[in-house]
């Protein structure tokens, strides 16, 4: 009897514990959020998207919002840097991995939009908005459910991401607050005319006419350009570790980027600014014989690159790795046999149960 009224009380303790940490979730003072410091701890270029991490006690909070740092304009395409070559891999996968249920998401987003709602903050509700989902009865936009969509365009950030954190602070987890005007950028590219950047309609297998010929010339000039230009390069102490045309770069959301191209350098864009102007004029003149001026269009530039070693052909026998003169290896490495592996795993594996048998005799 005694135990089942201790249940009782710890099943009442526990409900009006929830029910207490919900109303000061909902209902917590502004006063109090004006008050705390939030400042991003980490932040990134990732093409057009800017991104900002925020720990806020257990939540990791991401701000995901449209690049303010451009670097260079001619005929609406942008350069601008890019930094996914050396921290993108692990930045998106602590953003997919970390994302919370729906099921806690949807109740908690839904307390962040009254609240964010009472500071005049509106939060965009994508599912009911037509132009996020269909652009057409072909192109479908596909957007991420668990992350909060504002348009931030002169929105205070650090309002939003105290009023987000205090509703999220007890969960390990990652929240995204997303910046609508990329999801209105990456529509462009799903549209008739924008389409031209991906190189098809609808899917891949539906190549758009004309596609292949602007890829043909644009890499024409591009590479006589890069030739012309090179002693330009050397003389400001500047070296093109990669280039590429016609690309696309991943983002958090889950659709990709067409980008017209990327160019990564040794060193930083104001050294080489002049030149690396003249290039991009050069490639964009040619892009914008195909794709009207009106489409905005995506260029990349990586900074302060090193330059890759060669790669490492690797050829296995019998009995050995060898790797190959064009890695410039100097020795070769052996590797056990399949049969000297087994062999070993099995005398050990009697070792350890001749161990355990000692010691179970010397007990009894």
């Amino acid at each position: 009897m005694r135990s089942s009224v201790n249940l009782m009380i710890t099943v009442f303790m526990l409900l009006a514990l929830s029910l207490i940490s919900n109303i000061y979730i909902v209902n917590g003072s502004s006063e109090d959020l004006d008050k705390i410091n939030v400042k991003a701890s980490e932040s990134y270029f990732i093409g057009p998207e800017y991104i900002e991490k925020y720990v806020y006690g257990n939540a990791s909070i991401y701000v995901v919002y449209l690049t303010p740092k451009i670097l260079y304009v001619y005929r609406n395409v942008y350069l601008i840097p890019d930094q996914t070559h050396y921290c993108y891999v692990k930045l998106l996968q602590d953003i997919r991995e970390r994302l919370p249920p729906s099921y806690i998401f949807e109740q908690r987003a839904e307390i962040v939009r009254q609240k964010l709602f009472e500071r005049g903050i509106k939060v965009d509700d994508i599912e009911s908005r037509d132009e996020y989902i269909n652009v057409s009865s072909q192109h479908v936009i596909v957007v991420e459910k668990r992350f909060i969509y504002i348009d931030l365009s002169n929105k205070p950030i650090e309002i939003i991401v105290r009023v987000v954190g205090e509703v999220f602070k007890d969960i390990n987890a990652s929240i995204v607050i997303y910046d609508t005007r990329l999801l209105r950028l990456r529509m462009i590219y799903d549209t008739e005319k924008g389409s031209l950047i991906l190189g098809y309609k609808d899917r891949p297998e539906n190549r758009i006419p004309g596609y292949d010929k602007m890829v043909n010339e644009t890499g024409t000039v591009a590479t006589r350009l890069l030739t012309v230009l090179e002693n330009d390069f050397k003389s400001r102490g500047c070296k093109i570790v990669s280039s590429g045309l016609f690309g696309m770069s991943a983002s958090p959301i889950g659709r990709g980027w067409p980008t017209l191209g990327h160019i990564w350098l040794n060193t930083t864009y104001d050294k080489c600014s002049d030149v690396l102007k003249t290039y991009v004029r050069g490639v964009v003149d040619v892009v914008r014989k195909y794709i009207p001026e009106d489409v905005p269009l995506l260029y990349y530039l990586g900074e302060n690159m090193f330059e890759a070693e060669p790669a490492v052909l690797i050829m296995r026998n019998d009995t050995t790795t060898i790797i190959s003169e064009t890695g410039g290896a100097q020795e070769i490495y052996k590797r056990y046999d399949e049969k000297m592996i087994l062999m070993i795993f099995v005398i050990s594996l009697a070792l350890v149960i001749i161990l355990i048998m000692r010691t179970l005799r010397s007990r009894i």
